[in-house]
């Protein structure tokens, strides 16, 4: 009879924890913040990305940047090459996967979302690899600005046992011409009536430039503009919500070398006045 109680008990729980919350078109519930607001502390973390990842599925994002296709050739080294002192690598396998702002499409696409890309790719059989991993993940290529004067990026990852030992790079980091930056502005302003965020990923391979980045975010006014950065001058980003520089990044902005927290914050506060009104992480 206790079981019963018990078992009557979770269920009743149970239901009542999906009460009334919308749901999905597939008939999962949309989990709400009310719903963590229990005595647990244990699981409170697990529903809170329940609540995350069940949000992304309603999620529109546009990603913008330098697209690239990363390449790995595995294999093994025994021997020494006779015509110099380098290894002799025997490939056993080679792959694929999307690299650079692609693979932050990939990752907000894995996560529930529906993704636009925006980069600049050539026309050639690494640009078609490229799209085809973007296909099969279900984000769409007709975006992407493709031109005979540029290669699309690549970088090919020479990998021995468990050790990577050489990378080879394919790339043009000159500035995009005005009649690339033309094609990039008019696909953002197509899509960004159907997003809620926009997203800069810069890699510094010439796609983002201070004009380019300025007339996108002027033209995003009102939807959240995300910077992943790459640049010793932040200001090219003015106007965004949020930029995420990493430690090497925001000391290069800030010019103060973060070597403690004291450091740490004056860097935070250098880039808060570059960016005023913007979030930095």
């Amino acid at each position: 009879m206790g079981n019963d109680s018990a078992a009557s008990k979770g269920a009743v729980t149970a239901a009542s924890f999906f009460a009334g919350s919308e749901r999905h078109s597939d008939g999962t519930p949309r989990l709400k913040p009310e719903h963590f607001k229990q005595s647990n502390p244990q699981g409170i973390m697990v529903k809170r990305m329940q609540l995350l990842k069940s949000n992304f599925r309603a999620a529109r994002v546009l990603v913008v940047g330098d697209v690239m296709l990363d390449e790995y050739v595995v294999g093994a080294v025994s021997r020494i090459s006779p015509e110099a002192p380098v290894p002799v690598l025997d490939v056993r396998s080679r792959y694929f996967s999307a690299g650079g702002a692609a693979n932050v499409a990939m990752n907000i696409a894995s996560l529930g979302a529906t993704v636009y890309l925006i980069g600049v790719v050539g026309n050639d059989a690494t640009s078609r690899s490229l799209r085809d991993l973007l296909v099969a993940r279900g984000i769409s290529d007709e975006f992407l600005v493709e031109t005979p004067e540029r290669a699309t990026i690549s970088k090919t990852r020479i990998v021995a046992g468990q050790q990577q030992i050489c990378r080879i790079d394919h790339e043009d980091r000159s500035p995009i011409p005005k009649s690339i930056l033309s094609q990039i502005l008019d696909r953002v302003t197509a899509v960004l009536d159907d997003v809620q965020v926009l997203v800069l990923s810069d890699y510094a391979k010439g796609i983002l430039t201070e004009d380019c980045c300025c007339q996108i975010i002027r033209r995003a006014a009102g939807k959240q503009v995300i910077v992943d950065p790459k640049s010793k001058d932040f200001r090219k980003y003015s106007g965004c919500s949020l930029i995420t520089p990493n430690l090497s990044e925001a000391s290069a902005a800030s010019c103060i070398a973060i070597d403690s927290e004291a450091s740490l914050h004056a860097a935070g506060a250098a880039l808060l006045a570059q960016l005023p009104g913007t979030n930095v992480l």
